[in-house]
């Protein structure tokens, strides 16, 4: 599989929402370590793309792993060093994780940290995810 072949199938969605925050929205999260460092590339690739176009001030960013039951084998080593890298940006500010299993909040954390971010949180649901990053 290749980047290409990924964006098409739909596995993931990045978009700027109309509050301004940057979304990275999980419909899937494949299965092989191979495709899931592909997925992350190709995620990362999009954001940046997005912020090259956008705002030059930076986003916040809510990712939602909320409609995939797999969403913990994201997290593979080369997987997670992606996220590290996407998660340092200096454009990409507090970052909301909205997930239904509570060891994503200590994964996130970990990335988060890993990046030298402080303004990284994990949330059950979106509406409490949204409220925060509006603060």
């Amino acid at each position: 599989m290749t980047e290409g072949d990924l964006k098409q199938d739909k596995s993931f969605n990045v978009f700027i929402n109309e509050d301004g925050v940057l979304n990275i929205v999980f419909f899937e999260i494949k299965d092989s370590s191979e495709d899931k460092v592909i997925q992350m590339k190709s995620i990362r690739s999009s954001v940046v793309e997005l912020l090259d176009k956008g705002d030059e001030n930076g986003y916040d960013v809510m990712v939602d792993l909320s409609l995939v039951e797999n969403h913990l084998s994201l997290f593979s080593s080369k997987a997670r060093k992606i996220g590290v890298s996407l998660v340092s940006s200096k454009q990409l500010k507090k970052w909301a994780i909205v997930s239904n299993a509570k060891i994503m909040g200590v994964m996130a954390l970990f990335v988060a940290k890993t990046a030298g971010k402080k303004d990284v949180k994990w949330f059950l649901d979106k509406d409490s995810a949204t409220k925060w990053l509006k603060k």
